[in-house]
């Protein structure tokens, strides 16, 4: 298949599957919707832990968070992240699902990117080093 709509594992050598087969449908609706494709680049083992779902909200407000959740599993680079069967995605496709209606708190660690972590590790380590040196400096038990 076209690098754009082949599924990660497909673009590392293994065999299709019907996962492989859903995700790339799921990527087909999403250009439908949107005029783009889900990930900036072609998922290939190289770049693929750097890839970032881009929201179909991002690109049309307009459309339901339900749909973006449905779409954004759909298009997981992990198969075992996808849906089960082509029947599940097609009804969540089709109608909202409760369960893929996302709250209005999600942990820190779904809202920080994943690169920024690195960055917020030396700034606490920074910051505790210094305040043991200030206690330390002052005396205090």
């Amino acid at each position: 298949g076209t690098e754009s709509y082949a599924a990660p594992e497909c673009l590392e050598g293994d065999r299709a599957t019907p996962a492989s087969d859903r995700y790339s449908l799921a990527v087909i609706a999403y250009e439908l919707l949107t005029g783009h494709l889900p990930y900036a680049k072609p998922p290939r083992p190289s770049v693929r832990r750097r890839l970032r779902y881009r929201s179909i909200r991002e690109f049309n407000p307009d459309l339901p968070v339900w749909l973006d959740a449905c779409l954004q599993r759909s298009v997981s680079l992990r198969p075992e992240s996808r849906y089960p069967s082509l029947s599940e995605f097609l009804r969540d496709l089709g109608h909202p699902n409760p369960a893929l209606t996302p709250t209005a708190w999600r942990p820190l660690v779904d809202r920080v990117p994943p690169e920024n972590w690195r960055f917020i590790a030396v700034v606490s380590l920074v910051l505790n080093g210094l305040l043991i040196w200030l206690v330390w400096m002052n005396g205090v038990d």
